[in-house]
């Protein structure tokens, strides 16, 4: 009996939302999002993002004006530093397809290294809507100099706001900070502390 009761609930249920309006509104928003932010990576694809590739002096300004959010990695061939910054930038390039990332060689970029006072090496320009917004110099701020984990700097784009970061990014590293609560393994005579619980 209550089987039976329990079904005919179900059935019910299911009668009542298939035949909701607001449901039914609300679904056909998603489906519009949904088709918004596909028909957006793929104009982003279009246009390069999701790689890292070298552009030149002639390409610079049309680059950096043809997309909302732009990284620019100004790298000389011959520092080490740079291509450490490459190895990174081309991971999260590949990650974060809602910004294009490039290189430009400083050396044979004068005026633009001018322009934009680029004194250090490696130097990250962010860019939004055709504007530097803000930089970042060689590897201040990262632990462990030339072996940083691509996540510090992956974060150092999302607080620019020139890449978008999930929260629990963030609540992850929080939660890590957080002092694990203390194990107790009970027996029927005596509490004993975890030793394995840091």
């Amino acid at each position: 009996d209550s089987y039976e009761e329990q079904a005919r609930d179900e059935e019910e249920r299911d009668a009542l939302l298939e035949d909701d309006a607001e449901l039914d509104a609300l679904r056909q928003m998603r489906l519009v999002q949904l088709k918004k932010k596909k028909d957006e990576y793929l104009q982003n694809v279009a246009k390069g993002h999701g790689e890292y590739t070298e552009v030149f002096e002639e390409n610079f300004l049309k680059e950096v004006l043809a997309s909302k959010f732009v990284v620019v990695h100004f790298f000389h061939n011959d520092f080490e530093t740079c291509k450490v910054m490459d190895k990174h930038l081309g991971l999260i390039a590949r990650k974060h397809v809602e910004t294009k990332f490039f290189r430009i060689n400083a050396e044979k970029t004068p005026f633009f290294v001018e322009k934009l006072s680029v004194r250090t090496l490696p130097t990250l320009v962010f860019f939004q809507d055709g504007k530097a917004i803000d930089r970042h110099l060689g590897f201040q701020g990262f632990s462990n100099g030339l072996e940083f984990p691509t996540r510090e700097l992956e974060e150092r784009l999302g607080i620019a706001g020139i890449i978008k970061m999930e929260r629990a990014f963030y609540e992850e590293d929080n939660e890590a900070d957080k002092p694990k609560p203390k194990v107790s393994i009970m027996s029927r005579t005596e509490a004993f502390d975890d030793p394995f619980d840091d």
